[in-house]
C-alpha cells in the first residue's frame, strides 16, 4: 500500500483575498492527490508595521521527521526582504524537497507568474481601448520581485505610447487593503487629477475602491469617473464587489495544483524541472469602463472573506 505523503504549507496569511484564495486551492490540490497538508502561518519577514514577528514562530515548528516535503508562497513571505535573504531562510529546510511559489531557490523547483505582460496588458488596455493618459500606479512593497515587475510594466507601457512618466503620479502601498485605502484618501484630499488608478494587486485595490464610498459625500466625488480602478491576482472577491474589478489573472488554482503535484514527484524522486513559468492574462470588468461579465465561482461563498474585519489572532502570544 503506498505511503499518504505529507506536505507541510508555509503560508504568509489566510486572511488576505489572494493568500486566503492560495490556501483554499492548495487544499484543494492536497485533496485531489490525497495528501495531508500542514499549515504553518508566520506572516511576511521584516514588516514592522503589524504583528508579523510574533507569528513568525510558525516557522520555526517545521518538523523534518513529519514532513515528506514543503511547499511555501514565497513572494508573500518575502515582501519586505530581499531575494538573498529570503533565500538563505530557506537553507534552514535543506535535505527536504522544496517548492517554492514566486520566487527563484536554487535547488529546488520554483512556480513563477509572468508578472510583467499581464500588467503590461492592462495599463495598454487603458491607454489605448479607454483613452486614458493620467494612470495612477500604486506599487507594492519595493523589495518584493512581483512588485518590482509590475512596476516596470507601467513604465514600459507609459513609454511605448509616449507618456511621460509623472512622479506625481506614483505611489507606494505594501499589498494590503489599509495602504490602498490611505493612498486613495491622500489622492482625494489633495485633489490630484486622474483618469484611472491602477493598483499592484486586487487588496490594495479593493482599499482604494471602500475609500472613494467612504468620502463620496464628504468630496461630493462622481463615482462614474473617479471609481476608474484596476487591480492584479483576480481574487474571488475581484469579482463580486460593484463594479466588479478589471484585473489580471493569476492562474491560482494551476498553480497551486502543480505546485503538489511537482512536489509529490519530486518525494518520490522522479525528475521534474527547475523552473516553470506560468501566465497571467487581462481580466475585463466594469471598473474600468467595460462590460462585465457573470462568472461562477470555483470556491464556497462559505470560504470568501470580503473584508478582514478583525484580525481577533493578531496579537496572541505564547511563551512555549
Amino acid at each position: 500500500m503506498k505511503k499518504r505523503r505529507t506536505i507541510g504549507f508555509l503560508i504568509n496569511d489566510i486572511d488576505v483575498s489572494y493568500s486566503n484564495l492560495v490556501y483554499l486551492m492548495t487544499k484543494k490540490a492536497a485533496e485531489k492527490y490525497d495528501c495531508n497538508l500542514i499549515i504553518y502561518e508566520g506572516r511576511s519577514f521584516n514588516n514592522s508595521s503589524r504583528a508579523d514577528s510574533q507569528h513568525q514562530i510558525s516557522y520555526g515548528f517545521v518538523d523534518s521527521s513529519r514532513l515528506d516535503g514543503i511547499l511555501m508562497t514565497s513572494a508573500p513571505i518575502a515582501s519586505y526582504i530581499s531575494d538573498e535573504e529570503f533565500i538563505g531562510f530557506c537553507k534552514r529546510y535543506e535535505g527536504i524537497p522544496l517548492v517554492s511559489l514566486g520566487i527563484v531557490v536554487p535547488h529546488t523547483t520554483s512556480i513563477i507568474i509572468d508578472n510583467k505582460q499581464g500588467m503590461k496588458s492592462l495599463i495598454a488596455h487603458l491607454i489605448k481601448d479607454h483613452g486614458f493618459r493620467k494612470v495612477i500606479y500604486i506599487s507594492g512593497p519595493p523589495t518584493n520581485m512581483d512588485s518590482i515587475e509590475r512596476m516596470e510594466a507601467y513604465y514600459e507601457v507609459l513609454a511605448e505610447n509616449n507618456i511621460d512618466v509623472d512622479t506625481s503620479l506614483i505611489f507606494n502601498g505594501d499589498f494590503l487593503a489599509q495602504s490602498g485605502y490611505d493612498v486613495m484618501k491622500e489622492i482625494i484630499k489633495n485633489g490630484i487629477e486622474y483618469d484611472a488608478v491602477v493598483c499592484a494587486n486586487d487588496e490594495m485595490a479593493l482599499g482604494a475602491v471602500k475609500c472613494i464610498r467612504d468620502l463620496k459625500d464628504a468630496y461630493n466625488l462622481d463615482l462614474t469617473k473617479k471609481s476608474i480602478i484596476c487591480g492584479f491576482d483576480d481574487t474571488v472577491t475581484s469579482r463580486l464587489v460593484k463594479p466588479s474589478l478589471t484585473t489580471v489573472r493569476q492562474p491560482i488554482e494551476e498553480m497551486c495544483f502543480c505546485a503538489v503535484e511537482n512536489l509529490l514527484k519530486k518525494i518520490e524522486g522522479e525528475k521534474v524541472d527547475d523552473v516553470i513559468r506560468l501566465s497571467s492574462v487581462l481580466v475585463k470588468r466594469e471598473s474600468c469602463g467595460c462590460k462585465g461579465s457573470s462568472e461562477a465561482s470555483s470556491v464556497s461563498d462559505s470560504s470568501l472573506r470580503l473584508v478582514p474585519g478583525q484580525r481577533i489572532h493578531e496579537y496572541i502570544q505564547t511563551y512555549s
